[in-house]
């Protein structure tokens, strides 16, 4: 995992689940849920103090799993209180984060057109990205029930979401 973010990776993308503290038995800290790797430690599971860690520069983190921006202040003394901030403590300069789970088709279409933004020539802001993103998702979405909020309204901005990464 530390390898496949190599210093000098712009862009970052999980898309996965993100467990809150306690929300499975034994897992004391937030973290993001991965592969397993067979034969070596490696539990499947990235925690926010192994993603803080890292020392990963990158410009822009999307954390399009659910939870990921979540913070439990009960907890804010004991650990780092989110995975977004562990980013941050990482280097990352913006972090996408969701305020609650997350429709896995929405949350595809919505951040896959926010990395296209990224890229673009003339690129915008992480903020301003996915403010377009969202409203090219309200002007066509799939179904008239995905006009709701929760469809398109969890994902925020941690950061530096300014100018052109």
């Amino acid at each position: 995992m530390r390898e496949a973010l190599a210093p000098g990776a712009r862009f970052v993308s999980f898309a996965t689940h993100g467990l809150m503290r306690g929300e499975v038995e034994g897992v004391a800290e937030p973290a993001l849920v991965l592969t397993p790797s067979g034969g070596d430690a490696f539990d499947g599971l990235l925690t926010a103090s192994e993603i803080a860690d890292l020392d990963l520069p990158a410009d822009f983190v999307a954390l399009s799993a659910c939870n990921t921006a979540n913070l439990d202040f009960t907890r804010v003394a004991q650990d780092l209180p989110a995975l977004s901030s562990a980013f941050a403590q990482a280097g990352a300069r913006g972090v996408l984060g969701t305020l609650w789970p997350v429709n896995s088709e929405a949350g595809a279409t919505i951040v896959s057109d926010l990395f296209a933004r990224l890229a673009g020539a003339g690129a915008p802001g992480p903020a301003e990205a996915l403010a377009q993103a969202q409203r090219a998702y309200l002007a066509a979405p799939p179904a008239r029930a995905n006009l709701h909020p929760r469809f398109w309204a969890p994902f925020i901005v941690l950061g530096d979401g300014g100018g052109p990464p």
